[in-house]
């Protein structure tokens, strides 16, 4: 059997139940079998699930604060997604699980994956930035 293409568009979305179809959003990935016109719904959450484990883990930029007696992280692409730790080690453990589980909340709601955007970067100041 010749192997065919799929390219990712919104129309896929309502099927990536647990699968970032953001990520996969106007992808095309080749297909190999029989092509079908009329994808069962189980046969296309199967060829977006085998997309996205090729394309690899999302990264997300985390924001690290040391307070006083704690540590306390957030994620700017994904609002409310905050952590607490006693160290700096701890608190980046704790925002991974709490990024898994927003995320998978998400595509068990049926919302969008949002597609990780901002960034981090340092600027110095003062008279040696110069």
């Amino acid at each position: 059997m010749d192997p065919w293409a799929i390219t990712v568009t919104r129309a896929c979305f309502p099927f990536c139940a647990t699968v970032d179809c953001e990520a996969l959003a106007e992808r095309s990935f080749t297909v190999h079998g029989k092509f079908s016109a009329d994808l069962q719904p189980a046969t296309l959450k199967s060829i977006l699930r085998q997309a996205a484990s090729r394309i690899g883990p999302m990264r997300y930029a985390v924001v690290i604060e040391k307070g006083e007696r704690n540590c306390s992280a957030y994620v700017p692409d994904l609002p409310g997604c905050v952590s607490v730790g006693d160290t700096p080690d701890e608190v980046k453990a704790e925002i991974r699980e709490a990024i898994q589980y927003q995320l998978e909340g998400m595509r068990e709601d049926g919302f969008p994956i949002p597609t990780p955007s901002s960034r981090a970067e340092y600027v110095e100041v003062g008279e040696q930035a110069a």
